[in-house]
C-alpha cells in the first residue's frame, strides 16, 4: 500500500471514530433518561464494596455484572475486620481517585461511617444499604450515623450520600438518625423500599450502587 493510501485509511477510521463519539454524546441530549444515559451518570472513578456479616451480600459476579467495566474493589473480610474498620488497601485504593464511590450493606456500614469521620481522601459519594442498626460501638454508640453523615457531607460540596434501607433496618431505628440529620439536605438521599434484607444482596444491591436518587433505584428495581 503506498503511502499517500495508508494516510487515507487512517482518515476514514479517524472519521468513523470522531461520527461515533458524537453520536454518543448526544445520547440524552434532549431531557429524557434512558437506561444507558442514567447508568452513564452513575458512574465514577472507582467503588468500594463491603458486605455484610457473615460475607452476607457478597457477590462479586453480582457487583461485576452491575457495574461492568468499572473499577471495583471488594475486600472478603471476617466480621472482626469489618469493625476494626478499612485496610490500607482500601485507603489507598481511594486515596488514588478524585471520585470515588464507597457502599456498606449491613454491617458494612462500620467501615464506611470510619472512612466518614476521617474524611478519606477520593471518596465522594457514600450509599448505605439497609444498614440495620444505628450504631458503631467503637465511634460513640447509638444514633450517631446521621451525626457523622452530615459532617461528612458539610466538609465538601462534592459529596453526595444515599441511604437506601428496608423493613428491618426500619423496624431497629436503623435510619433514624439519617432522617433526624438529613431529611432536608440538598446532597442525601434517603430511599425507602419495602423489602427484607434479603432483597438487597445481589441485583438489588447493585442497583443501590448506580442509582442517582430514589426514583433512578425504582426503575431499575422495577426493570426484569
Amino acid at each position: 500500500m503506498s503511502a499517500s493510501s495508508r494516510l487515507g485509511a487512517i482518515a476514514l477510521v479517524l472519521g468513523a471514530v470522531a461520527m461515533a463519539g458524537c453520536a454518543a454524546s448526544s445520547d440524552g441530549d434532549d431531557g429524557t433518561s434512558t437506561g444507558a444515559s442514567a447508568q452513564t451518570a452513575a458512574t465514577r472513578e472507582g467503588y468500594v464494596y463491603f458486605h455484610g456479616m457473615s460475607h452476607l451480600g457478597f457477590s462479586h459476579d453480582a457487583l461485576r455484572a452491575g457495574l461492568g467495566a468499572q473499577s471495583l474493589l471488594a475486600p472478603s473480610m471476617s466480621d472482626a475486620q469489618i469493625q476494626s474498620g478499612p485496610s490500607s488497601a482500601v485507603v489507598d485504593f481511594v486515596s488514588a481517585k478524585s471520585d470515588a464511590l464507597v457502599a456498606g450493606y449491613s454491617l458494612g456500614r462500620i467501615p464506611v461511617l470510619r472512612m466518614m469521620s476521617t474524611n478519606a481522601h477520593g471518596m465522594t459519594r457514600v450509599v448505605m444499604i439497609d444498614p440495620t442498626y444505628d450504631s458503631a460501638a467503637s465511634l460513640g454508640g447509638s444514633g450517631i450515623s446521621g451525626g457523622i453523615a452530615k459532617e461528612w457531607l458539610d466538609g465538601d460540596p462534592e459529596r453526595t450520600l444515599m441511604l437506601v434501607y428496608g423493613d428491618v433496618t426500619k423496624s431497629l431505628g436503623g435510619e433514624k438518625s439519617y432522617v433526624r440529620e438529613l431529611a432536608h439536605h440538598e446532597r442525601a438521599t434517603l430511599c425507602y423500599v419495602r423489602g427484607d434484607h434479603e432483597r438487597f444482596r445481589q441485583s438489588d444491591m447493585v442497583a443501590a450502587l448506580v442509582a442517582k436518587d430514589c426514583d433512578d433505584l425504582t426503575t431499575r428495581l422495577a426493570a426484569p
